[in-house]
């Protein structure tokens, strides 16, 4: 119930204005591409850097943004720790602990075996989504967006069941590169759609649903036609994480990484590209090695973590918000926190998931549902108010 609690906190968080009460400007205003100077009032990004202004000074960023990262770089091993010692035969911390340093025997194959690759496989697919998530949000300037809502997740699961019903493919490893290209496909196509219709916030979660609604009913189809692969994928299609020996998820993992690689590389572009595509260029950025670098990022990252735990509504959602909340704009910073953060929530929605239904198990996709629906919806009025 704690594990609920502080989900449905973090909800409660992202409806709260950032800069009340704080130095610095809004994050409404910084992705609209104005800055609150002292003295000279409320200018754009380009007139303040014509005025020999210190924009970057200027961008709501926390002092101690090293610690707070640090922090939840501890509460991600924490709450591992806490998911790992869960089970249908619980384990204490301290036994998970000797464990790990090999001085205890008895729990070993039970932590080290069977449940660490469980946690290893959830931080690694919650760094992904998180990432991905403050990743499209920068480069379409959409609040709303993320990989799910986008279509990305759902272009990932539609190939990962081609791959399953006409190549016979059932392992995460044979078929992670049939996720990785669906994933870059609709990615590009989204937002190439997108850009058709201008600057609207409101054009590109649109164009996601309507995206996503064709992917999902043609992955039903492919599911109703086939009923072994209903049968043997119907809990991965729901979004979750299973038991599994970690050489299985080794290419998963491996994606996973040069994304993360690539996703940090290009951050400090995401601070001018979250500005707007004009602004960016009058600011000296390569806007369309930015956005490839972006694309491909989102793509190995939305697709590894699809492939390894089944399509997750919301996560790429929740994390780069609440991670706004904590450490800023700066995508330097925001870029790892919102990963930790999402590995965060993909660890408690999977406690939570072992914990309410014993022996039985909720999958973590429908934890997601269950918190990110009514998220959603809150983000969506606020931003449709601010317009």
């Amino acid at each position: 119930m704690v594990a609920v609690a502080g989900l449905l906190l973090v909800a409660a968080l992202i409806g709260v204005n950032v800069s009340r009460g704080r130095r610095g400007q809004s994050i409404g205003m910084a992705a609209l591409g104005l800055v609150r100077a002292p003295g000279l009032g409320v200018r754009s990004v380009a007139a303040l850097r014509r005025a020999r202004v210190d924009v970057d000074a200027l961008v709501v960023r926390p002092r101690r943004t090293t610690g707070i990262v640090a922090v939840l770089v501890a509460v991600v091993v924490g709450v591992a720790m806490i998911a790992i010692a869960i089970g249908s035969r619980t384990v204490t911390l301290p036994e998970v602990a000797h464990a790990f340093l090999g001085s205890s025997t008895t729990y070993n194959d039970i932590v080290v075996r069977e449940r660490a690759p469980r946690a290893i496989v959830a931080i690694a697919a919650g760094l992904a989504l998180g990432a991905a998530g403050a990743i499209v949000q920068a480069q379409t300037r959409n609040p709303l967006a993320d990989p799910d809502l986008m279509g990305v997740t759902r272009g990932a699961t539609l190939a990962t069941v081609l791959a399953i019903a006409l190549g016979g493919l059932t392992s995460p490893a044979e078929y992670t590169v049939f996720a990785l290209l669906g994933a870059l496909i609709v990615t590009t196509l989204v937002i190439v759609l997108a850009e058709t219709r201008g600057d609207s916030l409101i054009a590109l979660p649109l164009i996601g649903a309507a995206v996503s609604s064709v992917l999902g009913s043609a992955t039903a189809m492919l599911l109703l036609l086939d009923q072994t692969v209903q049968q043997s994928f119907r809990r991965w299609m729901i979004g979750g994480l299973s038991d599994g020996p970690l050489s299985t998820y080794a290419v998963p993992l491996a994606a996973i990484g040069v994304g993360l690689v690539i996703a940090m590389v290009c951050a400090p572009s995401l601070n001018t590209l979250s500005l707007g595509t004009e602004m960016a260029m009058s600011l000296g950025t390569d806007v369309r090695r930015s956005r490839i670098g972006g694309l491909l990022a989102v793509g190995l990252l939305a697709g590894a973590a699809t492939a390894a735990c089944g399509p997750l509504a919301f996560l790429g959602l929740i994390a780069p918000h609440t991670a706004r909340l904590l450490v800023g704009t700066d995508h330097r910073v925001l870029l790892p926190a919102s990963a930790l953060i999402g590995a965060v929530a993909l660890l408690v929605a999977d406690v939570v998931g072992r914990s309410v239904a014993r022996p039985a198990e909720v999958p973590a996709g429908i934890v997601f549902l269950l918190v990110g629906a009514p998220l959603f919806i809150a983000l969506a009025r606020r931003t449709a108010g601010t317009r």
